[in-house]
Order: structure tokens, then C-alpha cells, then sequence
């Protein structure tokens, strides 16, 4: 189901894609995939008003679940201040969550980091 909402995004057709994204995300259980795509629409306002409050809630609830770009979006959240009160704390600890799950974004962060 994420390879059709990728297909539908590459069309530019961003209103089924958010409906099949919002369809999969309150499913039982929720496909997370789809809620971590779904938050980035709300972060970058595509096919939805932005809204980085709502943003943050999704991804958390797809990191919480195990979800590892959702992890590495909430540490940044926690780092930058936006969508979450930065808290360095925080943001390391989903940034070493992500980057255990072997998200290279996360993984390569950590290296940067540590040099």
C-alpha cells in the first residue's frame, strides 16, 4: 500500500494519496509507515494546512511504535525546538533509537556528532 501512495505522490495526485495515507494510519493496528508519511503532509503542508503540532503528534506515535524515520523526525523536533520544546536530552535519546534501527540519516548524525 506505501508503493501506491508513492505512485500517487510522484503523480501529484495529493488528495488520494492523504486519503489512503489517513485510511491506513486508523487502521487496526495502524500501519505506521503511513503515519509517519502522513506526519511529514503535515510538516510540509502537502495536499493539508501545515501543521507541526499535528506533525509531531503522528510522528510520535509512529516512533513510540518503533518506526525509525518517525524517531529520527522527533529527534529533531527535540533539537530544533519545532514541534516539540527543545530538549537536547530528548533528541539524543530517539536519535541513538533511530540510528540502533539503522536509519543512516540517524546513523550518520551520530557520527557527526561524535567527530
Amino acid at each position: 500500500p506505501m508503493a501506491e501512495v508513492q505512485m500517487l505522490l510522484i503523480k501529484g495526485k495529493t488528495e488520494q494519496a492523504l486519503l489512503k495515507l489517513q485510511a491506513l494510519a486508523r487502521a487496526t493496528p495502524p500501519n505506521y509507515r503511513a503515519v509517519t508519511r502522513l506526519a511529514w503532509l503535515y510538516e510540509s503542508g502537502l495536499a493539508v494546512d501545515r501543521d507541526v503540532a499535528q506533525a509531531a503528534e503522528l510522528f510520535m506515535q509512529a516512533a513510540e511504535a518503533g518506526d525509525a524515520e518517525a524517531q529520527y523526525a522527533i529527534s529533531v523536533m527535540y533539537q530544533t525546538g519545532v514541534g516539540k520544546p527543545q530538549d537536547q536530552q530528548e533528541a539524543d535519546t530517539w536519535l541513538r533509537r533511530s540510528a540502533a534501527q539503522g536509519y543512516q540519516a540517524a546513523r550518520d548524525k551520530l557520527k557527526a556528532n561524535a567527530d
